[in-house]
């Protein structure tokens, strides 16, 4: 589990990245990743996680976008 810079909840697990909406309480898969064991954010709020051979870093994309697209599914 890891917080972003904005205060968004997310989990990993052996099938993804998810996020918690903070108003509806729901749990939305944000990626479709297999064997996620770990997640963080660096400064600049990209998601690092890292696998049992590697570690990643995801290709960022503006936060306006990030969060419509998280807020939207939630919905």
């Amino acid at each position: 589990m890891a917080v972003d810079n904005f205060g968004y909840v997310h989990l990993c697990s052996e099938t993804g990245i998810f996020v918690i909406s903070k108003m509806v309480q729901k749990v939305k898969r944000l990626v479709r990743v297999n064997g996620v064991l770990g997640l963080a954010f660096d400064k600049n709020n990209n998601i690092i996680y890292s696998d049992s051979h590697d570690i990643f870093r995801l290709k960022p994309v503006s936060s306006e976008e990030y969060y419509n697209i998280a807020n939207n599914s939630l919905q």
